[in-house]
């Protein structure tokens, strides 16, 4: 193996059969905006938010359209301001395509306390383009037992974004 100490320059194009470079030498300058980076080397997950601002109500609202050729659900939260009371419960389901993703829909209950934070458990990750992904929300009032107050859910993922 030949060896170089100090600067090299090439004035053209260099061209290697393999190269191995050091992890960590390679800056954002240095990779190009149609690089195509994929979303699970990079640092952050996009969260998308629904919340209520009152009483829970019924709802089914899209949280998220998928845009890149693949993608992953990486989790699923749900909480309330203010917990329900007695036997009254809020279920909440995530669904892709118009089915459950979650092993079982999240419950908030009066167990789950003011802003008590309850994570899905997700059976299916996998996303491709055009995906819909909506929240579901079911209520069960039990009796006059008030119902939740401010349900939100959390949806974490990743996407190969479109370049």
């Amino acid at each position: 193996m030949n060896r170089v100490d100090g600067n090299f320059y090439v004035g053209g194009t260099l061209l290697a059969a393999a190269m191995d470079i050091p992890a960590g030498t390679v800056v954002n300058a240095g990779v190009a905006a149609t690089a195509g980076i994929a979303a699970s080397k990079c640092q952050q997950y996009p969260a998308k938010t629904y919340g209520q601002s009152g009483t829970a109500v019924a709802a089914t609202v899209i949280m998220h359209i998928v845009r890149g050729a693949t993608g992953t659900i990486k989790g699923f939260a749900c909480s309330n301001v203010t917990a329900n009371a007695g036997a009254s419960a809020v279920t909440l389901d995530l669904l892709k395509n118009g089915v459950s993703v979650l092993n079982t829909v999240v419950t908030l209950n009066n167990a789950t306390g003011n802003r008590g934070v309850i994570q899905g458990v997700i059976d299916t990750t996998a996303l491709v383009a055009d995906d819909v992904l909506e929240v579901v929300v079911v209520l069960a009032q039990s009796g006059t037992d008030a119902l939740a107050i401010g349900v939100a859910a959390e949806l974490r993922l990743n996407e190969a974004y479109p370049l």
